[in-house]
This record gives structure tokens, sequence and C-alpha cells, in this order.
């Protein structure tokens, strides 16, 4: 639970070309907006996160659950998730990334076997469905974590089932019955 500045950010990235980094967990840092910082503060983070990762072309996972990322940071992050080409696991939950999240990961991580976008602002599934549909687009993803979502339409929800079904995907933590269906 703390609030990396640029400044740290700036830290890590300068040490990361010293290392064969394989893993990277931000989790619960604010590196977006949070308690003490602002939207510029936070959009300078994700410059600088992205920054990160292209000194860091043999990360595996990336954790940042609950680092108070926006979409306008996590447009940023995109372009450093390029740099990773062999990022196999994307933990993204807690924060408010919106409906077009997943087919944007999908396309900048070819190489995404695990993605978890958990309680991350995504009402529409179809949107993400279509994200789906194209088997050529991240064909290793196997398990995707879309819990804890608030879904419009629960024959949408049934959609993806049936598209992630085709694909062979797992999804975890998705249940109808349990999920918030407006």
């Amino acid at each position: 639970n703390n609030s990396l500045g640029a400044c740290a950010l700036g830290a890590i990235c300068e040490a990361l070309p010293s290392f064969d980094l394989v893993e990277l967990s931000l989790g619960y840092s604010y590196v977006g907006q949070g308690p003490s910082l602002t939207q510029e503060q936070a959009d300078e983070n994700m410059v600088k996160l992205a920054a990160c990762l292209k000194h860091a072309p043999h990360l595996e996972t990336l954790a940042l659950q609950k680092c108070g990322m926006q979409p306008s940071g996590f447009a940023q992050l995109i372009c450093g998730l390029s740099a990773a080409p062999l990022l196999k696991r994307l933990l993204l939950d807690s924060n408010v990334l919106g409906n077009t999240s997943l087919g944007a990961v999908l396309l900048a991580c070819p190489s995404i076997e695990t993605l978890s976008l958990q309680d991350a602002a995504i009402t529409d599934p179809t949107t993400m469905r279509h994200a789906l549909e194209d088997a050529a687009t991240a064909p290793r993803l196997r398990d995707l974590y879309l819990g804890a979502n608030s879904w419009r339409g629960a024959r949408a929800l049934e959609s993806l089932r049936a598209v992630a079904a085709t694909r062979g995907l797992n999804l975890l933590n998705l249940d109808v019955e349990h999920e918030t269906c407006r």
C-alpha cells in the first residue's frame, strides 16, 4: 500500500538492465491514481512503468492489482507491454480499465497465457466476446479471470462463455448466477 512516485519508478527502470527480471509485482502500490497522486503524476508514473517494461525483455509475470490505474494510464501501459514479448501472466485486478481492456491486452501481448481482469470496471461482455473471437489473437491464452465485474445482460455473458469454450479458454471466477447482471 505505497504510493510510488515517478522518481521511484525511474530508479527501478534504471536498475532493470542489470537484472534478468522475470517477475515484477507492483500490486497495491499506487502507480496510478491514488490518495496522494494527481492525474498528472499518475500519467507520469505510467510512462515510467512503460519504460521499465522496455528494460525487462524476459518478463513473464506482471502484477499490477489495485494500483489505481485508470483508462488513460492503461493506454500508456499497453505501449510498454509490447516490449515484453515473453509476458505470460498479467494481473490487473481492481483497476478501472473498462470494456476495451481485454482487446488491448490481447493485441499487445501475443504470448499471454493468464490474464486477470477481476473488478476492472468491465460491463459489456459483447465487447469482450468480439476481442476473443479471433483465435489468432493471443493464441496461448488459457486462463481468463473476469469475476466481480458488473455485467450488462446475462445473455451476452453466456455468448462470451460460448466463444471462450470454442477457444478452449478457462473463464475463472465467472458465474452468471453470482455475477451482478443489469
